[in-house]
C-alpha cells in the first residue's frame, strides 16, 4: 500500500474544484486506511451501537481541505449531543498544518501559507462550534469542556526562541484568560491532564512524571463566550509566482511523513521570504528593479542548494 498522505483519493470521491470544502469525503479520505488491520479492532460499535471511529473522517490525506473534517466533526459533534451520546473523550486530527511534498498539488494549494491557512479556519470552525453548544458550560451544574490543541510534532520549523518549541493553546470556560504559561510543558503533560479530567491512571513513566497544565486553569467560570472573542478577518493570501517556484521544488524532497522535515522547514521559509520579497518589492514599485531580480534569484539558488543536499534531520 501506499505511505499515508502519498495516495490519491479515493476513486468514487474526487475532489469537486480547486478550493473544494464541502464534498462529503468517504474511506476516511484515503484507500490506504480502509486496509489497517486495527479498523477491524477499534472500528467497532461501543455501548449504544455507534461505531468508535467515523470513517467519514479524511485521514492524513493532505490534498483535502481541513475545513472539509470540521464539517464532518461538527456534523458528528451535532448529532451526538442531541443523542445525549457523546462521550467524554474526543480527539481531533486537523493536519495540512504539517506541509510538505505530500500536499504540494493544485488540487488545494499553491503554497506553505495557504495550507496552514486552511488549517487554522478549521479548527477556529470546531473551537467556535464546541463553544456555543450546550456542553461547553453548564450553568446549572458547574461542569464545562477543555480544548487542548498542539501539533503533532515540531517539525524543524523555526521561531523566534527556539527551533523545537511546539504551540500549546488551551480553550475552556474555566482557563485563565489571556494567560501566557510559566512553566515547562510537553506532550506528555496535555495527556497527564486529560487523564487527570477523567479520572484515568497514568499510562507510562512519561505521563506520570509530566507536569500537569493546571497551571493554565482556575477555579471559577472565566465568563468567556464565543460571542466575547474578536472577530479576526482572515487576509486573503496570493503567492507570488517566486514563492510558488521555490515551494514546488518540495516534489523533490522525501514524500515519507516526517522524512524530511529539515528541509522542508527550511524550504517553507524561503518560500515564505521570496513571497514577503515580493509584496514589499510591489508596494515600492520595484518588481523590476535588477536588485529585486537578483535577490530572488539567490533564494532560488538556495532553495536548489538545499533539496540537492543530504537531509541532516
Amino acid at each position: 500500500g501506499n505511505p499515508p498522505g502519498t495516495a490519491p483519493l479515493n476513486v468514487t470521491n474526487p475532489l469537486q474544484n480547486v478550493g473544494d470544502v464541502d464534498s462529503i469525503t468517504q474511506g476516511l479520505g484515503e484507500s490506504f486506511y480502509l486496509q489497517l488491520p486495527m479498523l477491524a479492532i477499534l472500528g467497532g460499535e461501543n455501548a449504544s451501537g455507534e461505531a468508535r471511529i467515523d470513517t467519514n473522517f479524511p485521514g492524513f490525506n493532505l490534498n483535502i481541505s481541513d475545513q472539509r473534517r470540521a464539517k464532518e466533526f461538527i456534523s458528528d459533534f451535532d448529532r451526538m449531543v442531541s443523542q445525549g451520546t457523546l462521550p467524554q473523550y474526543v480527539h481531533i486530527w486537523i493536519p495540512n498544518s504539517h506541509t510538505g511534498a505530500a500536499a504540494n498539488s493544485t488540487l488545494i494549494t499553491n503554497g506553505p501559507v495557504q495550507q496552514v491557512a486552511d488549517g487554522d479556519v478549521a479548527v477556529s470552525m470546531v473551537v467556535e462550534h464546541i463553544m456555543n453548544s450546550p456542553v461547553y458550560y453548564n450553568p446549572s451544574t458547574g461542569e464545562g469542556s477543555a480544548i487542548f490543541m498542539t501539533f503533532d510534532d515540531a517539525q524543524s520549523t523555526l521561531d523566534h526562541i527556539h527551533p523545537y518549541r511546539t504551540p500549546l493553546i488551551v480553550v475552556s470556560p474555566y482557563a485563565r484568560p489571556g494567560y501566557v504559561a510559566k512553566r515547562h510543558y510537553s506532550t506528555a503533560s496535555i495527556i497527564k491532564t486529560e487523564e487527570l479530567l477523567l479520572g484515568l491512571p497514568p499510562n507510562n513513566l512519561g505521563d506520570l512524571f509530566a507536569t500537569d497544565l493546571r497551571d493554565l486553569f482556575q477555579s471559577t467560570y472565566n465568563n468567556i463566550q464565543a460571542i466575547d472573542v474578536p472577530v479576526t478577518r482572515v487576509a486573503s493570501y496570493t503567492p507570488s509566482k517566486e514563492g510558488t517556484r521555490i515551494w514546488s521544488l518540495a516534489n523533490r524532497l522525501d514524500p515519507g511523513v516526517d522524512r524530511d522535515s529539515f528541509r522542508l522547514g527550511a524550504l517553507t521559509r524561503l518560500s515564505i521570504s521570496a513571497d514577503d520579497l515580493h509584496r514589499t518589492a510591489k508596494s515600492r514599485r520595484m518588481l523590476k528593479s535588477r536588485h529585486y531580480k537578483a535577490e530572488q534569484a539567490r533564494l532560488y539558488e538556495s532553495a536548489l542548494k538545499l533539496v540537492s543536499s543530504k537531509d541532516t534531520d
